[in-house]
């Protein structure tokens, strides 16, 4: 799952299985078959040219063998600049999935894919479905009785009102119409469920198949929230939390616009519920909670943090008071809040039940493979660990840690590399390497702005630097000191950075908007050229690091390279 509205594709993650052409001047769409793949390597190439045009954009692989991408519009007469096609290969020519798309700058339009699902538009109404073939507008076919569907006043509010199943089988919806209603399901077998007279829903997020909702309704002694579950086959709602004052949820749960001053709000989603979730190490499922914040009525106005157990029907209050941030590492069961006002940074196994408590926050997190332990960071701080396995609190060196923006654990969870600001003033920034408890870090490169990602082995480290031209750099975590090979000076978009090979483009002109596109032999250096004249790249199953951590869960749809991004959040941040 993924959305966006901008993103970088450097990183590199699992196998890859297809991607990249031949040009000339203004061929812009690229398909290769690749004949073999390890460790996210290709082995010998083919390639053919399928679709020439100034005019082609947003190249990304929806599924393994079907491209999607845009191009100007066919239809002048309507607003949208753009329409977006999709080209199963077995196909003979790409059609046209949505007429009238908004996905150039300025003003670009959100995108979320979910499994075979999309969802675009200003305010993500427009929905494609890629298995049925079928589109679907929600506010044109699902009109308000009111004659408007009600506007979204923020982003924010956007997207508490929207969800996408785990599996992409199903979205849902609210339209802010009177009496509002909540769309279900998948073009074309979409629904609308009403909600009772006086309610209305400050988010929604999926329990499985089914709906948990936060749901303010009116009543003759004043305004309450709770959250109840729909029931996605029935729409029957079924109370889980007790609705309690307004007061106590708005602006902090949700129902975030109705407040002037509501920074930190939204505090509402759900750990271990998706579709096909892992079970605990001793064999039993793990539990699906719904997290959630809200005035604490035992010490207002401080809030605290809640679970609501959906099988064993249970609510629990957890440690601590005016949390701001949740994490969750699903693959380890590990829940971790915190509170920037208190510095303090709790944690929590789902399976075993252990918890833990370090005198120190961070508004991003990096989780180590194995789930011993994570980092915390952010902006104008320092990173620290917290090691689970160890119960103990770790501060490294404060010299190399100062206002860290990204950090990573290697496949294996015996190194970590991170960058952070290089003076007070962060005029620069240096890429530090370190064994997995951030000790004895050596400085390897500097930069104005930099990225970076561990290769799929975790044996080396790609290093992208940012200012007039964007250089590309390897380095082998393996040599002591660890010294950085640059393997462009000036390089576009990027295809695959693999444990031994990557393929990008190379010698990128920036006013003319493309450049070469090279499969290089990273130890080497030696360069193989594919295709001239290539503004971008797309392999299907390359999952950049870039991707996962600012979120398969964050607004990033479409591969679009640009600078190092300046910030992280990690897997399963909660809305």
């Amino acid at each position: 799952m993924y959305m966006k509205m901008a993103g970088n594709k450097l990183g590199g993650a699992g196998r890859a299985a297809g991607a990249a052409g031949v040009g000339s001047v203004g061929c812009l769409l690229l398909a290769f078959a690749l004949a073999g793949c390890e460790a996210g390597d290709p082995g010998p190439m083919s390639g053919r040219q399928l679709l020439a045009g100034r005019d082609v954009g947003d190249l990304f692989f929806w599924k393994e063998r079907t491209l999607a991408f845009t191009r100007d519009t066919a239809d002048t007469s309507q607003p949208e600049p753009q329409d977006f096609l999709i080209w199963p290969l077995d196909d003979p020519a790409p059609s046209v999935a949505l007429t009238g798309v908004h996905w150039s700058s300025p003003a670009s339009w959100p995108l979320w894919v979910a499994g075979e699902l999309l969802m675009t538009g200003p305010q993500l109404e427009r929905v494609y479905d890629i298995g049925n073939r079928v589109e679907a507008n929600l506010f044109v076919d699902f009109p308000s009785p009111g004659g408007s569907p009600g506007e979204e006043v923020t982003f924010r509010s956007m997207l508490a009102s929207t969800a996408l199943r785990s599996d992409g089988q199903a979205l849902a919806k609210v339209l802010r119409g009177s009496p509002q209603a909540i769309v279900l399901g998948r073009p074309p077998e979409l629904r609308a469920v009403t909600m009772p007279d006086g309610a209305s829903v400050g988010s929604v997020t999926f329990v499985g198949t089914d709906l948990a909702l936060l749901v303010r309704q009116t009543t003759a002694a004043g305004d309450v929230v709770g959250i109840q579950r729909m029931d996605a086959a029935s729409g029957a709602l079924t109370p889980l939390v007790a609705p309690t004052p307004a007061a106590e949820w708005t602006g902090v749960t949700g129902f975030c616009d109705d407040l002037e001053q509501s920074a930190r709000c939204g505090f509402f989603g759900t750990v271990g519920c998706g579709l096909g979730e892992s079970a605990c190490p001793d064999g039993k499922p793990a539990p699906c909670l719904i997290l959630y914040a809200k005035v604490d009525p035992e010490a207002a106005p401080k809030t605290a943090a809640y679970v609501y157990d959906v099988s064993a029907g249970t609510n629990t209050k957890l440690a601590g008071a005016d949390p701001d941030h949740f994490f969750a590492d699903g693959t380890n069961k590990i829940l971790v809040w915190g509170s920037s006002t208190n510095h303090v940074t709790n944690h929590w196994n789902m399976c075993s039940g252990s918890r833990g408590e370090c005198p120190f926050s961070g508004e991003l997190v990096a989780w180590r493979p194995d789930g011993g332990a994570f980092a915390v960071y952010g902006s104008g701080d320092f990173m620290r660990i917290v090691d689970v396995a160890g119960a103990t609190c770790v501060e490294p060196s404060l010299e190399a840690t100062f206002s860290a923006h990204q950090v990573q654990y290697s496949r294996d969870s015996d190194r970590l590399w991170w960058i952070a600001a290089t003076d007070a003033a962060e005029t620069s920034q240096t890429l530090w390497l370190a064994d997995a408890g951030a000790q004895s870090p050596v400085a390897v490169t500097s930069g104005p702005f930099l990225g970076g990602s561990f290769a799929p082995d975790g044996q080396s480290i790609y290093v992208s630097h940012a200012s007039e031209n964007s250089a590309l750099g390897w380095i082998d975590v393996n040599v002591s000191p660890p010294v950085e090979k640059i393997l462009s000076t000036n390089r576009g978009d990027i295809g695959l950075l693999g444990s031994r090979r990557a393929v990008f483009v190379d010698h990128f002109n920036a006013q003319d908007g493309n450049g070469e596109l090279v499969l290089v032999e990273v130890a080497t250096g030696a360069s193989q050229l594919l295709a001239r004249a290539v503004t971008s790249v797309s392999v299907p199953a390359f999952e950049s690091f870039f991707e996962k951590k600012n979120g398969k869960n964050s607004l990033k749809p479409r591969p679009v390279p640009t600078s190092p991004p300046l910030h992280q959040s990690g897997n399963s941040t909660l809305k």
